[in-house]
């Protein structure tokens, strides 16, 4: 029969060790989080950056060139 000391240690490290995986897994589902809201993030601002690329890019493109108007064409 083991004696009560081994197998006081034996409980203790086993209660200690399933404590420590708990504290271990809730870090790791705490920082899956935090990765996916930070991956968003990056994702959102880059789609609104490069909308707004997009924007500025076609609405040079439709801007229209107005010659200036020399004194001679206007009517008096």
């Amino acid at each position: 029969m083991p004696r009560l000391e081994h197998r006081t240690i034996s409980i203790v490290m086993g209660f200690m060790l399933r404590k420590s995986l708990s504290v271990f897994q809730e870090l790791s589902w705490l920082l899956l989080d935090l990765a996916s809201v930070l991956i968003s993030a990056i994702r959102f601002s880059s789609l609104r950056l490069f909308r707004h690329r997009q924007r500025s890019r076609s609405s040079a493109d439709h801007r229209h060139y107005r010659r200036p108007v020399s004194p001679m064409s206007v009517p008096t």
